[in-house]
C-alpha cells in the first residue's frame, strides 16, 4: 500500500538526482536508503529501491524496471507490504525525468520502535 513516509524518502532520492542530473546521486552517503530509512525512524526494516531516469512516464519506468534483472527483483521482494514512488523533472538535465521507488515491508509497532529506543 501506499506509504507517505516512504514517498518523502523517494522523492527525497528523485530530487538529488534532478539536482546533479544524474542517477549516481543516489550512491551519495546521505541518500543511501539505510540513511534515508533511518532519517523516518526505520533503521531495521528491510527495504529495497529502484532509481532511473530519462523514462517520461510511470508506465515507462515500470516496464524499464521489469525488465532488467536486478530491478525487477526489487519489485518482486517478497516482504515489501508498502511503497514510496517519487519523480522530479529537471529540465536542464540530460535525461529530464528522474525515480525513485522504495518498497519496504512492515512498519514497525510502537511496541517494537519502543524496543529500539535506547534507554536514558
Amino acid at each position: 500500500k501506499p506509504d507517505p513516509r516512504l514517498t518523502t524518502i523517494a522523492k527525497s532520492q528523485a530530487d538529488a538526482m534532478a539536482a546533479a542530473g544524474t542517477v549516481k546521486a543516489s550512491l551519495a552517503p546521505s541518500q543511501q536508503l539505510a540513511a534515508r530509512m533511518a532519517s523516518i525512524g526505520e533503521p531495521k526494516t528491510a527495504a529495497a529501491e529502484n532509481v532511473s531516469a530519462g523514462y517520461r512516464t510511470f508506465a515507462e519506468a515500470f516496464s524499464g524496471w521489469r525488465e532488467s534483472p536486478k530491478h525487477n527483483q526489487v519489485l518482486l521482494t517478497g516482504d515489501a507490504t508498502r511503497l514510496g514512488i517519487a519523480t522530479t523533472y529537471a529540465s536542464n538535465a540530460k535525461h529530464k525525468v528522474f525515480w525513485s521507488l522504495v518498497m519496504a515491508g512492515p512498519a514497525p509497532t510502537a511496541a517494537s520502535a519502543q524496543a529500539l529506543t535506547p534507554a536514558r
